[in-house]
């Protein structure tokens, strides 16, 4: 009784919560997830949907619901989705990295015919899968850029001088040594008055699937 309770002691459609979020990454099998910003109709059409996929497991999150906002925001991170894009429904098909990107799509039409084509297409492998961007950090004073994978053309090849890439986990419970280094080497740029030769940013490759823009071997690398 204990093992049937444990696994049917989650709903078909899932709110995400520390433990839901735990529960589909320890499995790995196929999962819904469904973001949106105000109570409506659409959370009601992928509940609806979604129980005619009892092989997937499937979440929902009202991005203005405070409960549980850890939990959103690891999530989030993990599958590289931005509040703004709300509504939105991300399939992630837990199947091996290629190339260093996890498979994931996402689709903002949300019409019951339109869901039922985007879950079956995924499932089969033959939607086109999206990488993971963050937002840019746009604070000033700083002495090398942030770059992302959105911006990663502009700022990287985007002038015709050297530029000087970081790469790192940044994490908040792990150490940025790099970071402090960049620093350095910025101000000492700024002193030899050698900024219009060379740039420098750092990217965490974490958050930004750059992996098609240079080869990651290592971390942190330079």
């Amino acid at each position: 009784m204990a093992n049937f309770i444990v696994a049917h002691r989650f709903s078909k459609v899932m709110p995400v919560m520390k433990e839901t979020v735990q529960k589909i990454l320890n499995e790995g099998k196929p999962t819904l997830i469904f973001f949106e910003k105000t109570k409506g109709r659409l959370a009601d059409t992928f509940k609806m949907m979604a129980k005619d996929y009892p092989s997937l497991n499937s979440m929902y999150k009202n991005l203005e619901d405070k409960d549980n906002q850890h939990a959103t925001a690891q999530l989030m991170s993990i599958i590289g989705i931005h509040p703004r894009e709300a509504p939105v429904l991300v399939l992630l098909p837990f199947k091996p990295p290629k190339d260093g990107i996890i498979p994931k799509y996402k689709t903002d039409k949300l019409s019951q015919k339109n869901i039922k084509k985007f879950i079956d297409s995924g499932l089969q492998g033959k939607l086109e899968i999206y990488l993971k961007s963050e937002d840019e950090d746009l604070s000033p004073n700083q002495k090398y850029h942030h770059v992302t994978l959105d911006n990663f053309d502009l700022k990287v090849h985007g002038k015709s001088k050297f530029f000087l890439l970081g790469m790192d986990f940044f994490q908040e419970h792990m150490p940025q040594e790099i970071k402090k280094v960049f620093r350095a080497i910025g101000e000492m740029l700024e002193g030899l008055g050698l900024k219009e030769t060379m740039d420098l940013g750092v990217c965490d490759v974490y958050k930004n699937e750059i992996s098609g823009k240079v080869s990651v071997v290592r971390m942190p690398q330079i």
